[in-house]
């Protein structure tokens, strides 16, 4: 049996943890923006380091608890060319992971987007986004085969497996051209539900 003291001092334990987690929780809510900048800045210069693109955007901020808002998203290459424009983002976040310090998604709403890949004498874009590290863009052998049925597989599986359960895209634009040939796909509208 608990004595009077004792059940007093686990009171007092709880009320100050659950004192502790609201100030949290509260700390979060009002920094919660600045805390969102810093990362799209860390992205952008991963970006930047990476693969020599350049990130910028109008605006990025929470909007109620767990939905994130991105405006006039804008990823230019190192030569200046237009390769993600996006106008407006909304994803939901699942707030228990941001406890743990992830990020993981359960809705995502893309507005307006467009991704150009505009291929020409030495410079290819989707090869930079494809090759991990800037060193090894000068080490790839040009002589080894491709298994296109294995990188189409990896692809798609990395793709579906990292979109959230509800996903929708309006208005996409794709792009590709190179030397000779160029073609362009809009597509109003696109779902995807897990």
């Amino acid at each position: 049996m608990i004595n009077k003291s004792g059940a007093s001092r686990i009171k007092r334990f709880v009320l100050v943890l659950a004192g502790m987690l609201a100030c949290l929780v509260l700390l979060f809510l009002i920094f919660r923006n600045v805390v969102l900048q810093a990362m799209v800045n860390r992205v952008g210069e991963k970006l930047k380091n990476k693969y020599g693109f350049t990130l910028s955007l109008k605006e990025a901020r929470f909007r109620g608890i767990s939905m994130l808002s991105f405006k006039e998203v804008l990823v230019k290459t190192s030569e200046g060319d237009s390769l993600f424009y996006c106008s407006e983002t909304e994803a939901g976040i699942r707030t228990i992971y941001l406890l743990v310090g992830k990020v993981r998604l359960n809705k995502l709403r893309v507005l307006n987007m467009s991704l150009l890949l505009n291929r020409r004498q030495g410079h290819d874009p989707l090869r930079q986004l494809l090759v991990k590290d800037a060193q090894n863009k000068k080490t790839i052998a040009k002589n080894t085969e491709t298994d296109w049925g294995e990188l189409s597989n990896r692809l798609l599986n990395k793709v579906f497996s990292s979109l959230p359960a509800e996903t929708q895209f309006l208005n996409t634009h794709f792009s590709y051209s190179n030397d000779t040939a160029s073609t362009q796909w809009y597509i109003p509208q696109l779902s995807y539900h897990d």
